[in-house]
C-alpha cells in the first residue's frame, strides 16, 4: 500500500527493527487468542455465526442481508453487539482455561 510505505519511510531501522520482534514475540499469544476465538464461534448458533460472517468476512452489505432474512438493520446491529460480548466472554474464559473446552 502506498499510504502504508510512506509512513514506513519515516521510522528509523532500528525502530523497524524493534517492532518486528515485538510482533514475532506477540505471535503465540495471537494464535492462542484465533484458536480460541474459532472454537468460540464453532459455539454460537447458526444464525449468529452466519451473522458475524456477513459483517467480517462477507461481500454483503449489512442492510442487504436485513432484507435476505427479513430483520431490521437496527436488530442486526444489537444482535451482533450481544454476540460480541458472547464471543469475548467465551474467548476470555476459554483462554483462562487453558485452552481446554
Amino acid at each position: 500500500c502506498r499510504a502504508r510505505s510512506k509512513y514506513l519511510a519515516f521510522l528509523s531501522g532500528d525502530l523497524l527493527e524493534r517492532l518486528g520482534r515485538e510482533r514475532a514475540a506477540a505471535e503465540p499469544a495471537l494464535e492462542e487468542r484465533r484458536a480460541a476465538l474459532r472454537h468460540c464461534l464453532e459455539k454460537l448458533p447458526p444464525r449468529d455465526r452466519e451473522l458475524v460472517e456477513v459483517r467480517y468476512a462477507g461481500d454483503q452489505s449489512l442492510v442487504a442481508f436485513a432484507e435476505r432474512t427479513g430483520r431490521s438493520v437496527h436488530m442486526l446491529k444489537k444482535t451482533l453487539v450481544q454476540v460480541r460480548r458472547a464471543l469475548l466472554d467465551c474467548v476470555t474464559r476459554r483462554l483462562a482455561a487453558g485452552g481446554t473446552p
